[in-house]
């Protein structure tokens, strides 16, 4: 699959938690994150907002995650799947 577009997945101040259930290497094929989009303003300006230039693409954090691990972030931040290149699942 390819790489999704960035979106988020609400406007309230939640929390998702991920929790990966195989290992996922820094900067692969799981979840990058667009660290701080959730304070860019409209909800729906920010979601429709894609990284353009280089140096935006370059602040994106892909984190690496132990399976049973957490990743705990806020509802609000842009985030996007990466495409899964590497292996099978």
């Amino acid at each position: 699959a390819d790489a999704q577009r960035f979106h988020a997945d609400g406007g309230s101040r939640l929390f998702n938690v991920f929790v990966p259930l195989v290992d996922i290497a820094a900067e692969s094929d799981g979840t990058q994150f667009w660290p701080g989009s959730h304070a860019l303003g409209v909800l729906e300006e920010a979601s429709r907002a894609q990284p353009a230039d280089a140096e935006t693409l370059r602040a994106m954090v892909s984190p690496r995650c132990a399976a049973g691990g957490l990743l705990v972030f806020d509802y609000r931040v842009l985030h996007r799947g990466l495409p899964n290149t590497s292996r099978e699942r």
